[in-house]
């Protein structure tokens, strides 16, 4: 495979609260995506990994699955369907795991606060895709880029920022930095990062 290929063709922004009007069109196989508190929706040769206000960066890929209750039928992709977990508790401040509620500790929640309405500060949403002849059916292999994309915009942003983003710092501490699987898993992702440093990000 041509190493061009591994690299991101783009990335499609758009405000959070308009995922569900986008994501199964844009990344029906799924995507690396963050999300930008910014006065001005970023370009798409912009990626979250450059903006101080990103709060988390993940990835979704692989099956789809359909949609019940009123849409019976509709195949849907699985980045639509991780949009809706991130939105509810960032719009009702129910439900929100450790790495909404670090996000909400610092900039609130709820609609005005999504939408940018009293601080002029929207959260736009930001789909990193690969380049338009990159096998995206080869569910294991979007799977793999995915992971790898997303990896590479969390070392980006540390190096930028000598932080982790809000709802990303949780994942290092998680961990028994000390056991021997996690060293064997340090490596293997270390081996990974190091065959696509020369991968633009």
């Amino acid at each position: 495979m041509d190493s061009r290929i591994l690299s991101p063709y783009k990335c499609e922004w758009m405000k959070f609260t308009d995922y569900y009007k986008h994501c199964d069109q844009l990344a029906f196989h799924g995507a690396t995506y963050g999300f930008v508190f910014n006065d001005v929706m970023p370009k798409p040769y912009q990626f979250p990994c450059e903006f101080e206000g990103c709060v988390y960066i993940g990835k979704s890929a692989g099956n789809y699955y359909d949609k019940q209750n009123g849409h019976k039928g509709k195949t849907r992709s699985h980045i639509h369907k991780r949009m809706t977990t991130h939105h509810k508790p960032l719009t009702t401040g129910v439900g929100a795991e450790s790495s909404h509620a670090k996000i909400i500790e610092v900039y609130g929640y709820g609609d005005d606060v999504l939408n940018g309405t009293l601080t002029n500060l929207p959260v736009y949403l930001g789909l990193i895709l690969p380049q338009p002849d990159f096998e995206k059916e080869d569910e294991q292999l979007m799977n793999r880029w995915a992971y790898t994309i997303e990896q590479m915009q969390l070392l980006q942003y540390r190096i930028n920022f000598g932080k982790e983003t809000l709802g990303n710092g949780d994942a290092l501490t998680r961990k028994n930095t000390e056991s021997y699987s996690q060293y064997r898993m340090n490596s293997i992702k270390q081996q990974d990062l190091t065959q696509f440093m020369g991968v633009a990000i």
